[in-house]
């Protein structure tokens, strides 16, 4: 009866010895040739017999390693208790389920164990895919899920391999995506225990292979190697042992491949897997796809927000309520938030001034309401720190979307610094012409101030040769002569500091200066010039802090009473009665105040700054009334400012002026007052030798002037040649000054060719060329340094003690 039962029966004892079988474990598990071959034999037995059938596969025969375990567990339980066994029979999968129980003698003695096994192989392989379909179903819904949850082609690739791995093994993995317009595949993801990543050769790869064919393939190594022999593709890298490809289709459209392979096994992948990778394909390709629409359209995105980021100029779009739906960073910034902070903000929200954001309102409805461009040429704009700026400002109607209501977008570049520049140009022309105004009435001036005194010097110097004058006559005559010979003499004084101002060749010699005595000069002076110039009702008054005559400052004496001179001599030439009052008093340790009041014409308020500039007047339209140059205010300024002090100005128009200036407070103390005298110290080169190369007759002459109270040997050469051939035949030469522009042979010429055989030997360019690429001329031929003409004496000897006192 038992050999009619699927089931498999079974009795052993307590060694593990079948005692009993049926036919069902005989033919499904034993392989024995009838239920009595079995009796007294254990199950390993059996097992043996058939691993050593087959040797080389270790899959031929993996069941019964658990047996006698649970053999042991019911003997030593003593009660009946399922397991669940499973295993490889002859290479077939088989799965068990098993009961064993105690088997007990008549009396009562445990002598073995009997068991029953019914095959559940088919409802657990039932299960099996049940779980793996689930699991497939659970990572297609998880890849799908990905297109959105991932920020880029590389983590959705990421997200495929992860899912897939947990129904397939995906240690060996790729995707390559295929552009059937440029007929072009790339690697676009590649994890390999073997290689690394490979490039595919175009057409000749495995990869183009399985596109061209267009449907799944499984292929294990000797396929590959052969296929490849025949030249359907070339081989890359490692070859597999076994090779699973799936092309990507979407729209019957092959987007690319994706594939998975193993080195080690080449049962790792079989007919099943490659349905389940066919079948995962189709969503795989559908989230490929749309992920490379998702990237193209970030990029683009991307790329054009770049672009408005970029450009300088305000880029924005606003709805109809003036709300931002757009705009770049460089509006972002006028308003001082963010580009996310921007849109979604009514303009009246964030712009800073009221009236500007009501205007711009009204231009964004025009333009939406009347769907017309408009151009602002000019348009003020508050930023968020508070500047104003000037935009020109376009405004275009448009949608945002196909269905959206109208909106507007606009344009603004910012003309700040255009319409600044125009001012300034504008501010520069008019300067301009009212400089050149200046100098044709200074022009007109001078020639009226020069001819004035040259006319009574030549008119009296011609009538001196009239044998019929009286001695009385002549004596008049000659004293005309030198009065005016005395105010062209200080016409010209005053046209030589402008020239040096200009030149900034205007020095101070510091020294004991005497302001009490200078002051009391003054007033002497002055009085006896009212009376010359016929101003009785005006009285002169000093004021003067410290009553000792000796009192003395440290200042240039000369340049100080030239100051003094300059306002008193304007004092008295605009007040006609009244006072002239001028003094000092120390304001502070560090400083004294010098004052020149008068009760005269006084200034309009306009004048009181530009009176001090070149070329003005306080009363330019009455020059004929009160002459003079209008230099005199100019050069008090800058020997003021040389000083070390400043000037200015306070009039009342027909009231009078006061005119007050500074100056660093350094009384002079001890006996007899030095003059503080800059003391060069005398150098003396009477053992160098010198070679200067200057073609110039003068220019030589001022550098042999120049460099005389030194007592250096000086050499000429008249062209660069010339100065090669001497520094060839004199090596006592210790310095070249060398001119850069000489005939024959020029200074640059002349330069490379000395330093070739006396390269130690320090030559200076002396030029006139003196814009800044002439400097690395000199440089670049070989001149150790660099000097401009005109010398300045001080700083030119200065220069050579670099050389010559080494």
């Amino acid at each position: 009866m038992s050999d009619n039962v699927p089931d498999m029966i079974w009795a052993k004892d307590l060694d593990g010895k079948f005692i009993f079988v049926n036919k069902g474990i005989c033919e499904k598990l034993l392989y024995a040739d009838n239920t009595e071959e079995p009796i007294g034999k254990s199950e390993m037995y059996f097992i043996e017999r058939e691993r050593r059938a087959h040797p080389n596969d270790p899959k031929w025969f993996t069941f019964g390693e658990d047996c006698a375990d649970s053999d042991a567990i019911v003997i030593k339980s003593k009660k009946p208790q399922r397991f669940s066994e499973f295993g490889n029979v002859r290479g077939n999968y088989l799965f068990l389920n098993v009961f064993k129980a105690p088997l007990y003698n008549g009396k009562g003695e445990m002598i073995g164990t009997v068991g029953s096994a019914s095959d559940v192989t088919g409802q657990k392989i039932i299960e099996k895919e049940k779980k793996r379909y689930e699991s497939v179903e659970r990572a297609v819904f998880e890849i799908s899920l990905a297109v959105n949850t991932t920020n880029n082609l590389t983590d959705l690739f990421n997200v495929i391999r992860h899912e897939l791995g947990k129904v397939i093994d995906t240690t060996n993995f790729y995707i390559a995506l295929y552009d059937k317009e440029k007929d072009l595949i790339t690697l676009s993801y590649f994890i390999d225990e073997k290689d690394e990543v490979v490039l595919l050769p175009g057409k000749d790869s495995i990869t183009s292979y399985l596109i061209k064919m267009g449907k799944p393939l499984l292929m294990h190594q000797s396929e590959i190697i052969t296929l490849a022999s025949q030249g359907h593709f070339g081989l890359q890298g490692s070859v597999a042992q076994v090779w699973l490809g799936v092309p990507l289709i979407v729209n019957n459209e092959t987007i690319g491949a994706l594939v998975i392979q193993n080195y080690v096994n080449k049962d790792a992948f079989g007919s099943k897997d490659l349905d389940l990778m066919k079948y995962v394909s189709n969503q795989i390709g559908i989230s490929v796809s749309q992920k490379r629409a998702e990237d193209k359209i970030r990029d683009s995105e991307y790329r054009l927000r770049q672009i408005i980021d970029t450009v300088p100029h305000l880029i924005f779009a606003k709805d109809k309520d003036s709300r931002f739906i757009m705009g770049n960073k460089a509006t972002a910034d006028a308003y001082g938030v963010t580009v996310d902070e921007l849109v979604g903000s009514l303009q009246t929200s964030l712009h800073a001034d009221a009236d500007e954001a009501k205007s711009y309102l009204e231009e964004d409805r025009y333009v939406i309401s009347q769907k017309k461009t408009k151009i602002i040429t000019e348009q003020k704009f508050t930023d968020a720190e508070g500047n104003v700026r000037i935009f020109q400002t376009i405004k275009i109607p448009f949608r945002a979307k196909e269905k959206d209501e109208r909106s507007m977008l606009g344009v603004a570049i910012d003309i700040t610094e255009q319409k600044t520049a125009e001012i300034e140009l504008k501010k520069a022309k008019n300067n301009a012409e009212e400089s050149d105004r200046l100098k044709t009435a200074f022009l007109a001036n001078m020639s009226h101030e020069i001819r004035t005194p040259m006319n009574a010097i030549v008119g009296f110097s011609e009538l001196l040769n009239d044998p019929d004058l009286t001695d009385e006559i002549r004596r008049e005559f000659i004293g005309l002569i030198n009065e005016n010979s005395k105010v062209l003499l200080s016409l010209i004084e005053d046209i030589i500091d402008v020239a040096k101002i200009e030149a900034e060749q205007l020095k101070v010699v510091e020294s004991t200066c005497q302001i009490n005595l200078i002051f009391n000069d003054l007033k002497n002076y002055y009085e006896k010039q009212l009376v010359k110039l016929n101003k009785t009702a005006i009285k002169i008054h000093l004021e003067k802090e410290f009553k000792d005559d000796k009192f003395s400052i440290v200042s240039d004496p000369l340049r100080f009473r030239q100051i003094m001179n300059n306002l008193l001599g304007n004092a008295v030439k605009f007040t006609e009665k009244g006072f002239i009052e001028f003094g000092y008093k120390v304001t502070n340790k560090d400083e004294i105040l010098f004052f020149i009041k008068d009760s005269g014409i006084g200034l309009k308020p306009e004048k009181t700054e530009m009176i001090f500039e070149r070329f003005r007047q306080g009363q330019e339209s009455s020059t004929k009334e009160y002459g003079g140059t209008g230099l005199g205010l100019t050069i008090s300024k800058k020997l003021v400012e040389l000083l070390g002090g400043k000037i200015w100005v306070e009039s009342v128009l027909g009231e009078g002026s006061i005119f007050f200036f500074t100056l660093p407070y350094r009384p002079v103390t001890g006996k007899k007052a030095e003059p503080f005298i800059r003391k060069s110290d005398k150098t003396l080169w009477k053992n160098k030798t010198i070679l200067v190369a200057e073609d110039e007759q003068s220019n030589f002459e001022l550098v042999k002037a120049t460099l005389f109270p030194t007592n250096i040997q000086i050499i000429r050469a008249h062209n660069g040649k010339e100065a090669v051939n001497i520094c060839r035949e004199n090596d006592k030469i210790d310095l070249v000054l060398m001119d850069i522009r000489m005939p024959e042979m020029n200074g640059y010429e002349a330069t490379r060719l000395i330093k070739e055989f006396r390269p130690r030997l320090p030559v200076i360019s002396l030029t006139a060329y003196a814009m800044p690429d002439d400097k690395k001329k000199s440089m670049d031929a070989g001149c150790d340094d660099y000097i401009t003409k005109p010398i300045k004496p001080t700083g030119f000897i200065d220069k050579l003690k670099n050389y010559l006192n080494k």
